[in-house]
């Protein structure tokens, strides 16, 4: 797709592998934080950095909200899945 980012591909990627893609999905995978523990995604910020943590949550909000905006993902509470739109371009 054209005029996205790399992480706003990454997302849709992950999104295509599972229902929801939470931000926690998006910090593993794209910003490869460390997981503090197995089954869970949780990381330790003093490991990551405050600024680095937190930078990474404004840009992933960020690119939620412009996938959503597009009309490529539908945004929930936990995280966004692929709308209808999306799947039927993937299949063909």
């Amino acid at each position: 797709m054209k005029y996205l980012s790399k992480l706003q591909k990454i997302i849709l990627s992950l999104a295509s592998e599972k229902d929801i893609v939470t931000p926690a999905d998006v910090k593993s995978a794209y910003y490869g934080f460390p997981l503090r523990r197995k089954g869970r995604f949780s990381f330790s910020v003093n490991e990551i950095g405050f600024n680095r943590y937190r930078t990474a949550g404004v840009c992933i909000s960020r690119a939620f909200a412009t996938l959503t905006r597009k009309g490529l993902v539908k945004r929930y509470y936990e995280g966004v899945s692929l709308t209808d739109k999306v799947r039927v371009c993937d299949t063909q």
